[in-house]
């Protein structure tokens, strides 16, 4: 499965049973845009009976805290559902937001997609 998203932001493919997603933006800042990936990837899930979900971060330069409660609930439904969450290839400036917000204490962060996967 290789698709673009009605979102236009999102690459999606699979990679074995683990969906991995990538940003396709540098600039994740516009409410819409950032409204219209939560709806991507909350289908996704609903469409996965057990949602393993790695989302790259390799192409992200800023983000929102809008983008961080969508990762809180994408985390939320696919743990509900018996899968998980991975981030990927977070840029050191994300990360340090990442963490001082906690979001490493309920999500994994790897160095790379590869590693997120074998995580997995």
């Amino acid at each position: 499965m290789l698709c673009q998203t009605a979102s236009q932001a999102l690459m999606i493919h699979r990679q074995g049973s683990v969906i991995v997603v990538e940003f396709l933006v540098a600039d994740l800042r516009d409410q819409a845009a950032i409204d219209r990936i939560g709806r991507d990837l909350d289908a996704l899930i609903a469409r996965s009976a057990v949602p393993k979900l790695v989302i790259s971060f390799e192409n992200v330069r800023h983000i929102s805290l809008a983008v961080l409660r969508v990762l809180i609930r994408v985390h939320q439904k696919t743990d509900a559902a018996g899968g998980g969450l991975r981030l990927a290839a977070v840029p050191t400036s994300i990360l340090q937001v990442l963490r001082m917000v906690k979001v490493h204490k309920c999500v994994s962060i790897y160095p790379s997609t590869n590693q997120a996967l074998v995580r997995f």
